[in-house]
């Protein structure tokens, strides 16, 4: 049965271990790769269909979508080495 304490354990788990992207080199398809098992971790973490519809899953999980998580933390690095 699921349980919705479970899912935000799994969640926490999953943006613990699986969100550090530090010194990883990123183009446009491996942007895109992580993309794709990022959400599908997602729907494991809350047992959802395979195949709903992608823009949703990370706003169901009160998450940024990764592309604009990532984005975020490339301007927070710029602007960090700006002001040091």
């Amino acid at each position: 049965m699921f349980c919705e304490r479970d899912a935000l354990v799994k969640l926490k788990l999953l943006r613990s271990y699986c969100s550090d992207f530090y010194g990883y080199v990123l183009s446009h398809s491996s942007v895109e790769d992580i993309c794709i098992a990022w959400r599908r971790g997602l729907r494991r973490v809350w047992g959802l269909y395979p195949y709903p519809y992608s823009a949703l899953i990370a706003p169901l999980c009160g998450l940024l979508q990764l592309k604009v998580e990532l984005v975020c933390r490339c301007a927070g690095f710029i602007t960090k080495c700006l002001r040091a």
